[in-house]
């Protein structure tokens, strides 16, 4: 349980091993560490090293002998500490690297019910009380039924706006009886005119487009002028109905 936690802060298995070893013997010599993992001795040299240059391990000499200590965990939180404060000095330049080309989109792909899950998720990434604009279909409901329940719960509990477009449906006047509660607001649409295939969310500066039709595919395009573009489309729709 403790190498899985290790492994997703960094340590890859062997490291993990290794540090928990260490933390159970105290200072230890090479042949005793590769003993109580099961890792051979050849290859165990390369994941202290490792350990000591993150600063996880050190070194002592004990009656001309070289051992290995685990730094105390206290002492890997501060590193960790240290880490997300030189991240948080460059975020500003990082960010700036990533905007400088507002007229580039990038585009990305989506494949299958665990990516279109993927893609979905991203708009909870926004602040709370943020609105997604929505051109909606029915499909995300009839392929993800219980994502979309729990997605719709975390969107509430951010208080985010979902303010969409939608054909008129039985379905839809029910959602509609409900929109407070679930922060909602629609333009319902006579099917006849707007009964789409495709889900389109718009927020920040993304638009993602959701396909039911042939494949479940979904492709999310970031630029700050086509975002703000199909807004205006939206809401030339929106003001219409």
């Amino acid at each position: 349980m403790l190498e899985k936690e290790l492994k997703e802060l960094g340590f890859d298995e062997k490291e993990a091993m290794v540090y928990i070893a260490l933390l159970e013997l105290g200072p230890s010599p090479v042949a005793m560490i590769a003993k109580k993992t099961g890792i051979k001795r050849t290859g165990i040299y390369y994941d202290l090293e490792n350990l000591r240059e993150k600063g996880y391990i050190s070194e002592t000499v004990e009656n001309k002998k070289k051992k290995y200590i685990a730094e105390e965990p206290e002492r890997i939180k501060k590193i960790f500490q240290q880490r997300v404060e030189r991240l948080n000095q460059i975020i500003p330049d990082l960010t700036n690297l990533a905007t400088t080309n507002l007229s580039k989109p990038s585009v990305r792909y989506f494949v299958g019910k665990e990516g279109l899950k993927i893609m979905f998720l991203d708009s909870l990434e926004l602040p709370k009380k943020s609105e997604i604009l929505a051109f909606v279909s029915d499909e995300p409901e009839k392929f993800l039924p219980e994502f979309i329940k729990t997605y719709r719960a975390k969107r509430i509990k951010k208080k985010i706006i979902y303010k969409g477009i939608i054909k008129e449906s039985k379905r839809a006047k029910e959602l509609k009886r409900h929109a407070k509660k679930l922060y909602f607001e629609f333009k319902l649409i006579p099917a006849n005119i707007f009964d789409p295939k495709l889900e389109i969310n718009i927020y920040g500066n993304k638009i993602v487009f959701a396909s039911f039709e042939y494949e479940l595919l979904g492709v999310m395009i970031e630029s700050k002028i086509i975002a703000d573009t199909m807004r205006q489309i939206f809401n030339l729709v929106w003001e219409k109905y």
